[in-house]
């Protein structure tokens, strides 16, 4: 495989996260199937190009793994419903996929320029439905989500959950590269500033207030990694920024104070459903119903606690209350250590880097801000259901592990 092949294969795939499913898709499956032919392909010529590599926490992935098949099989609904989701973890495999791209790549910053005007891009985009009231490519006549009279932007992924969560989950990437652009001072500080801005506002017009909680915890983050005096200033200004909107803008203002009133419909009807998917997890606490049973199974539990009919069908809007649902406690746990194990590796890398090298250091609290951007984002949000998160995170966990490799925290292993 050549470097522009790989190069080209891993900036179309990353571009495709921020525009279409179906593109991803396709490039993930072709990404896969270049790795495969090289693979095979090394071996017939006795080549020493390395496929085999750890990622880190194989132990806690293959637990986990172990844990979904076997609630899965003791599912009290039948296996075949969650057997099939489990082919859902074909993400995880992916992260080694794209480990190995990386390692053929290796980005350096050159790829910023792109990035800053593809984040651009989608984020205008995003704002044109807002302003405009319907998807300038798709025309007035297509429906888009309105919420207490006003519209919430999807922009290129149309669902307004998905696409805040995506593009947050992307603004807190770019933020950690930024800090270090401005420390470094670093002409390129503005445009990359201006791209997250415009992501920022992106996110704030879809009208997830998840997606904004986890946008202001994981940039908090950020900054106090960095330096405590920029954590407060960030926390002052974001503080004034609610103020000020709140103030002026009155769809702001009520969308942020339906938050503590949940009496309106929406918000109801999801503690309907939290309140299920906790009645499942006290009646099957070990394995629970199976991975996505626990959607699939939802209205036996809405009867059993007295729901009201017409309810929705959905994933628990609380990630760790679905895992815990779906694959019970046991599952939950070999979740949060997988997830955890990435978090922790991600951490070791950003200390090992030296701030000399401002642009890996900045990558690696990217990587950082991605992952408490998605934790927080969990709270409110089954926001690992959605396709794209999980290609994001395997995105992110890939970067994490090609970073540990180049500062020596891993060591390959040739079989």
């Amino acid at each position: 495989m050549t470097w522009n092949i790989a190069g080209g294969l891993l900036a179309l795939f990353t571009a495709s996260i921020l525009v279409s499913q179906s593109a991803m898709d396709f490039f993930a499956i072709l990404m896969s199937l270049f790795f495969l032919f090289g693979m095979v392909r090394s071996f017939y010529l006795g080549d020493q190009k390395i496929y085999f590599f750890r990622l880190g926490p194989e132990k806690f992935i293959a637990l986990w793994l172990l844990v979904l098949l076997a609630g899965a099989l003791l599912s009290p609904y039948g296996p075949e419903g969650s057997l099939i989701r489990l082919t859902e973890f074909k993400w995880l495999a992916f992260v080694y996929v794209l480990v190995f791209f990386l390692k053929e790549v290796e980005p350096n910053d050159r790829i910023v320029n792109g990035a800053i005007w593809l984040l651009c891009l989608g984020s205008l985009v995003a704002a044109g439905v807002f302003l405009l009231g319907y998807d300038p490519f798709k025309g007035p006549d297509f429906p888009v989500t309105v919420v207490d009279g006003g519209i919430r932007t999807g922009g290129f992924l149309s669902n307004p959950m998905t696409f805040a969560h995506v593009y947050g989950m992307v603004a807190a990437l770019y933020l950690g590269p930024w800090i270090y652009f401005w420390l470094w001072k670093d002409r390129r500080k503005w445009w990359l500033g201006l791209s997250i801005l415009l992501a920022i506002s992106a996110v704030v017009m879809s009208f997830t207030r998840g997606a904004w909680a986890a946008l202001g915890v994981s940039f908090l983050v950020s900054f106090f990694f960095v330096r405590r005096s920029l954590g407060f200033l960030f926390l002052g200004l974001s503080a004034g920024a609610v103020f000020l909107l709140s103030t002026f803008w009155e769809g702001f203002r009520q969308r942020l104070t339906l938050a503590f009133h949940f009496g309106n419909q929406y918000d109801s009807e999801r503690l309907w459903i939290w309140k299920a998917n906790l009645q499942i997890v006290k009646e099957h606490p070990v394995f629970g119903v199976g991975y996505g049973q626990n959607k699939s199974q939802l209205q036996i539990f809405y009867d059993k606690i007295g729901a009201p009919a017409g309810l929705l069908l959905e994933h628990a809007h609380n990630q760790y209350l679905h895992m815990a649902a779906g694959t019970g406690i046991v599952g939950l746990l070999m979740y949060l250590f997988t997830f955890g194990s990435f978090f922790w590796l991600s951490i070791k890398v950003f200390r090992a880097i030296s701030d000399r090298e401002y642009w890996k250091k900045g990558l690696s609290l990217g990587t950082i801000n991605v992952q408490v951007f998605f934790f927080i984002g969990s709270l409110t949000e089954g926001n690992f259901e959605h396709s794209k998160i999980k290609y994001l995170i395997s995105l992110t966990w890939a970067l994490i592990v090609w970073l540990a490799y180049d500062e020596r925290l891993l060591k390959e292993r040739v079989k």
